[in-house]
């Protein structure tokens, strides 16, 4: 989303640009598929594809089509001195797409404000991205939630546009198709000192924080000025009335008490969120197992708990628990979209 905004402003200041992207790599590669980097005429960027030499040979590259206005695919191969430089064990390949933005290009300011729209709404949509061989570039999406359409749409059956990202040719078109979900929100049940620092560092990584508890003097924009939404009820498990969750939800619960955790895990497991992990020892995770259990939930289900929550790091401090959590929650993110 942080590059559509800086596309957007770019254009209203009227900035012809280059937009390298990512769209296929094998072996050993910095950065993955749909990577994006911004280049401006006096060399700056916004970005990165991975840094190092691959990415002073593509800012060099940008810099020269940006004077003829005309995009090109690209393959970086590197092995030996150029993959050690970059920290690729192995060394890889990565096929570049470059695309160039005039700051004349309404079509594709107005594409960039709908998509931005549908990020901001979290909708599902694919960004379209096409390449002719004389250079042109064409700029559309299409949202899987509503079935708008808007820009260039390739005219194929293959814009059926499955939930996948990918680099294809069609009629003659280079054509990369990037899915976008919406945006993963991590709900932190707790707004104690575990919970602030879940919430501290979820955002830079890419979660939507909502932070729930029952006191208002720990669950406040002074403490979580960070948070997208805070919610202080008097019962905790209110907010499992109040709103449906989904897939792409992450429940994490860290409250202050045995009890709390176990109500909340209860109301958890009645939802489609996609992860659910609660903090505790492996004493205390089993008794609130075993009751439920016992109250007839299906073992299946309590096997999808990340509990105790987080990766075997040696944390003790709030911050250093905070951090195994997200990098477990980050992990979990990583296999889902691979899968």
């Amino acid at each position: 989303m942080e590059i559509s905004r800086r596309v957007i402003l770019e254009l209203k200041d009227k900035t012809d640009f280059v937009i390298a992207t990512i769209v296929a790599h094998q072996g050993s590669t910095p950065r993955s598929t749909g990577t994006k980097m911004l280049v401006f005429p006096d060399g700056r960027t916004a970005g990165t594809i991975g840094g190092g030499v691959l990415e002073a040979k593509v800012i060099e590259r940008c810099l020269v089509r940006l004077n003829q206005l005309k995009g090109e695919l690209q393959s970086y191969q590197f092995t030996g001195k150029d993959a050690a430089s970059m920290d690729m064990i192995c060394g890889g390949e990565v096929l570049v797409l470059i695309t160039c933005v005039p700051k004349s290009d309404s079509e594709f300011f107005n594409v960039q404000q709908t998509i931005l729209t549908w990020e901001e709404k979290a909708q599902n949509f694919v960004e379209i991205i096409g390449l002719q061989d004389n250079g042109d570039c064409l700029y559309g999406g299409k949202n899987l939630s509503t079935s708008e359409e808007i820009g260039w749409i390739p005219q194929t059956s293959d814009v059926s546009i499955e939930a996948k990202t990918k680099f294809m040719t069609i009629s003659g078109v280079s054509v990369f198709l990037e899915y976008h979900e919406p945006q993963t929100t991590a709900y932190i049940f707790g707004a104690g000192h575990v919970g602030q620092a879940i919430a501290l560092f979820a955002k830079p990584v890419g979660f939507r924080v909502v932070v729930i508890d029952d006191r208002d003097e720990f669950a406040n924009p002074d403490r979580f000025p960070q948070a997208d939404e805070i919610i202080v009820t008097s019962s905790i498990t209110d907010i499992f009335r109040e709103r449906k969750f989904k897939t792409t939800d992450y429940i994490v619960i860290v409250t202050r008490g045995h009890l709390q955790d176990y109500q909340v895990l209860e109301q958890a497991l009645q939802t489609d969120a996609g992860y659910i992990g609660m903090i505790g020892s492996r004493r205390k995770n089993y008794l609130i197992f075993q009751s439920l259990r016992e109250k007839g939930l299906p073992e299946e289900k309590l096997q999808q708990v990340h509990a105790p929550i987080g990766l075997p790091i040696g944390a003790e401090t709030p911050e250093e628990i905070a951090i195994s959590i997200l990098a477990e929650m980050i992990q979990h993110r990583a296999n889902h979209r691979k899968g």
